[in-house]
């Protein structure tokens, strides 16, 4: 993740207000490919499509027809590991019980903050995918040894 090329972090921004999604996406384009949506329900489907393999989802916690954090568990549920990060500054997150594993950013955030944030939390999701394909390389040389 040099930040510059193919190479780049590549991150997916849900969040229901445009102004928002506009202004994330502002700071972290010189540093990350980045894809914007209003939807969650858009953001899964993008996700599904598999067109682009992205590195971080951050997601908004207050948004019509589904909340961030629930958004966060489906996608930390795909086979490909994801960094999720949660942006929030509602009070009614912290008085949940629907916290959960994820990173948290709060509003409002500096944009060197959020830019740190998001390239740490892209470079741990390629870490863990290469550890993963080495792992399963190595599985896969075991069962043919043992064959």
């Amino acid at each position: 993740m040099s930040g510059s090329g193919d190479d780049r972090a590549r991150v997916l921004v849900v969040d229901d207000e445009r102004s928002v999604l506009d202004s994330i996406e502002a700071v972290l384009d010189e540093h990350a490919n980045v894809r914007t949506t209003t939807h969650p329900m858009e953001a899964l489907r993008l996700l599904e499509a598999g067109d682009r393999s992205f590195h971080v989802v951050c997601a908004d916690y207050r948004m019509p027809m589904m909340n961030g954090v629930t958004l966060l568990q489906r996608v930390a549920q795909r086979p490909e590991y994801i960094s999720c990060l949660l942006i929030t500054g509602a009070e009614e997150y912290f008085r949940s019980d629907n916290k959960s594993g994820h990173y948290v950013l709060l509003k409002p955030f500096s944009p060197d903050r959020l830019v740190a944030l998001v390239l740490q939390l892209a470079r741990v999701a390629q870490m863990k995918r290469t550890v993963g394909e080495l792992v399963g390389a190595q599985s896969g040389r075991h069962r043919t040894a043992k064959s």
